[in-house]
């Protein structure tokens, strides 16, 4: 046995430690409120009062929770806090009155207890109810009025200033900790004087009864006055929005040979996916190792095109101005000089390249450390080859691989896309998800982000309360500009449970109108064939899409792609616990409540192309986390059951692509189904879940044709090459309006931002955890993996 002079010093040799690390950790401050904690806890009364206030405020947080289930979001914010406060602090003043009476504080006469113990003898209960009443109880009795303080003052803080309290804030300012501080100690003061004031001399019982009861109030209203005096800190998004917009302005200096050729045909119709841009084209025709310049600055492209087909008898113009920071920029330089082709039967093949005469020219141009792109009309490897490690930045491009239209589109997609996108996207159609929604999903299908701009869905709001009109629709993404504001979402058209019928219903349709419909090769890229005529019931709901961000990486030797897809909802209605959580009082954005307007989901598909590509392994996105599935192993085991046979076989190369169950309300995406029931996450297991039952299928699972905007999988708007994230996802605020009150309260959780804020779409190849087959089952490993 340790001595007790033993354990002391061990306890306090360990204490100085932990007093050292926490000091280092955390600082002075850290280290005095756990002395002070050490000093209080030596206190009996300190422990018995502490263990009472915990009970307290969980019995009164669980009488929340019930109430909320119920009445949780029918009462405007303001009332909803009010009666939060009302229901946790009765609650909790019922549960710290006590049971046991307490013990008179005057010592009894000898007559006094023999009255005492012979009622006692006389109404002895049996020894059963002795030790229930014994083990089981709220402790000593307190005055209601000592009871109702402390648990209104306890309401007051757990509801309204906590969250004042955990809200981010640039400034340092203590004020709202001085408050909450100065509050809790005029009510723990105010209530000592009232226990202790009938002790009081005569004289002195009024002063004391009138302080106790006083203080505290004050010290309530203290509390109380927390998120008025601390305001939430507010940006003016008129002030940013001139010099933080997500437009992008591309610059793009094209040199020819000055060969003139018929204009190509009149492309009405740009590439949907390079919308969105301005570009600024200047034209020039190499003369030598010289440039002379033909046209500067024109936002028309038709303009040059008109110029690049005079060749050298264009007029003489300015040299361009420089691009101002913050722009992109391109150079290219059409070495073969003749118009555009893309029929490998019409190709006239040079063979004469002078890469030496060209670097001078480049030069010429000004271009410095411009990307710049040698564009040839051949796809034989070896020409382009000799043209490899031409510029440090930018590369070889063969018209005849890349088949775009014209010159201008050709230019623009190399400034803003990553040269092998054409061939990632047509992986990525190939290898899309087969979503499947829940029979209950209110919106079961992924909206097209082009189809909201275009029809007026989205609006552009100065964050703040949901009252103020300080928003404006927005139906171009370059529009949008970052700081201090939100998109808000038109509900109108699924608001209601007979409208989310409907759509339900035109769904199943469509779906059903398609299945003899084949599109594989129809709508997939730029210039492909008209698609097929669609059912009616596609013209009756909204565009639908998916986006795809396609990241190359290597790994023990393996080229691998990860097809990283999103798609987005219009709401994340979290029904799970019956929205208590969501309730007045219990909302903690990103804890408590995951209840939010708008929501962007997906999964990623891992392809090895060392070879021939296939399937590795599939990362779905569940919640917070991101898990790994392996392609043979995890996943096709469990498709080949009968149950699963059905999605596969009415789907286009359903083998080749894997199935998503989209969970109800929460749109977590899992590799199986749960048809009802206690669904529960896979990565935490005790953690209830959507149900996922698969009944809703999405038109993009049978064909590749969604409607006004042709293929279903669209890639993101990115500027640099591929680089870096344009247009509305380069947009940083939030996807979603809150109605919140005075800043701190809402009725819902922080809506997400655009994928290029979020971690999968910054990093695909990480992942939280993955799957083990463990005795037929699949278990969750919780350990960061990549591949």
């Amino acid at each position: 046995m340790i001595g007790r002079w033993t354990a002391v010093v061990l306890v306090l040799a360990a204490g100085f430690a932990g007093v050292c690390a926490l000091h280092e950790a955390l600082g002075q401050r850290a280290v005095v409120v756990a002395a002070a904690l050490v000093v209080l806890t030596a206190f009996v009364k300190f422990n018995e009062i502490a263990g009472r206030l915990l009970g307290a405020a969980v019995v009164g947080t669980l009488v929340l929770l019930g109430f909320n289930t119920r009445w949780g979001n029918e009462r405007s914010i303001e009332v909803g806090l009010v009666l939060a406060v009302v229901v946790l602090a009765s609650a909790a003043a019922w549960y710290l009155h006590g049971t046991t009476p307490t013990k008179p504080t005057k010592p009894a006469t000898r007559d006094e207890e023999a009255t005492r113990d012979e009622e006692a003898h006389r109404t002895r209960e049996p020894a059963y109810k002795r030790m229930w009443h014994w083990a089981i109880g709220r402790g000593a009795q307190w005055h209601w009025w000592s009871a109702g303080q402390v648990a209104f003052a306890l309401a007051v803080l757990l509801i309204i200033d906590v969250p004042v309290l955990i809200t981010p804030r640039d400034d340092e300012s203590a004020t709202a900790v001085v408050l909450v501080v100065s509050g809790a100690l005029a009510v723990v003061i105010g209530q000592v004087v009232w226990c202790l004031y009938k002790q009081a001399s005569p004289r002195w019982q009024l002063p004391a009864a009138v302080f106790g009861v006083v203080v505290p109030v004050a010290g309530v209203v203290v509390l109380g006055l927390v998120p008025i005096l601390v305001e939430p800190e507010k940006v003016d998004p008129k002030e940013i929005a001139a010099r933080e917009g997500v437009d992008v302005d591309v610059h793009i200096r094209i040199i020819t040979t000055g060969r003139k050729h018929a204009p190509p045909p009149d492309v009405v119709e740009q590439d949907p996916d390079l919308n969105g841009f301005t570009a600024h084209y200047s034209v020039g025709v190499a003369e030598g190792t010289r440039v002379r310049w033909t046209l500067t600055d024109t936002t028309d492209r038709r303009e040059a095109l008109r110029v690049l087909a005079l060749g050298a008898e264009a007029g003489r113009e300015p040299r361009p101005r420089p691009v101002p920071d913050g722009d992109d920029s391109l150079l290219v330089l059409l070495v073969d000089g003749s118009a555009p082709m893309v029929d490998l039967a019409q190709l006239d093949e040079r063979t004469g390249d002078d890469v030496e005469r060209w670097r001078s020219v480049r030069r010429a141009a000004g271009a410095g450390d411009l990307p710049t792109y040698v564009v040839l009309e051949t796809d034989r490897a070896e020409r382009l080859g000799r043209w490899e490690g031409f510029s440090s930045k930018g590369g070889v491009a063969s018209l005849q691989r890349l088949k775009r239209p014209n010159v201008t589109e050709l230019a623009l997609a190399l400034a803003v896309r990553a040269p092998t996108t054409t061939a990632d996207l047509s992986l990525a159609i190939k290898y899309r998800p087969i979503l499947l929604f829940d029979s209950a999903e209110r919106v079961p299908r992924p909206l097209s982000i082009d189809w909201l701009f275009a029809s007026g869905k989205l609006s552009q709001c100065s964050d703040g309360e949901r009252s103020e009109p300080d928003c404006e629709r927005v139906t171009d993404p370059a529009k949008l500009f970052n700081g201090g504001t939100h998109l808000q979402v038109d509900q109108s058209g699924w608001d209601t449970p007979g409208k989310q019928k409907t759509l339900q219903k035109l769904v199943e349709d469509e779906f059903e109108a398609v299945g003899g419909v084949a599109g594989s090769e129809q709508g997939t890229l730029p210039g492909a064939a008209q698609p097929p005529e669609l059912p009616n019931a596609s013209a009756q709901l909204p565009d639908t899409a998916i986006y795809v961000n396609a990241v190359s990486a290597t790994s023990k030797g393996r080229d691998l792609l990860y097809l990283d897809y999103w798609w987005f909802l219009p709401d994340n209605p979290v029904d799970v616990g019956g929205g208590a959580f969501c309730g007045p009082g219990m909302v903690i954005p990103g804890i408590t409540c995951h209840n939010h307007e708008s929501d962007w989901e997906g999964l990623t598909v891992v392809l090895d192309r060392t070879k021939e590509p296939f399937v590795a392994s599939v990362h779905y996105a569940q919640h917070s986390k991101v898990v790994r599935y392996r392609w043979e192993e995890d996943l096709r085991p469990m498709w080949d059951k009968p149950e699963y046979a059905g999605y596969i076989a009415e789907s286009e190369d359903g083998e080749l692509r894997p199935l998503a169950f989209v969970a109800d309300g929460t749109h977590a995406t899992y590799p199986d189904r749960c048809r009802g029931g206690a669904c529960k996450q896979f990565p935490d297991p005790d953690l209830g879940e959507g149900r996922h039952n698969g009944a809703l299928r999405w038109i993009g699972n049978r064909i590749n044709v969604c409607g006004r905007s042709s293929s279903c999988v669209h890639r993101f708007p990115t500027r640099a090459e591929g680089r870096q994230p344009a247009q509305w996802n380069a947009f940083t605020g939030p996807w979603g309006a809150r109605d919140c009150a005075l800043g701190y309260y809402c009725k819902s959780g922080t809506p997400p931002s655009a994928p290029a804020t979020q971690p999968r779409y910054r990093n695909p190849v990480d992942c939280h955890g993955w799957a083990e087959p463990v005795n037929g089952r699949l278990k969750y490993e919780r350990e960061a993996c990549t591949g």
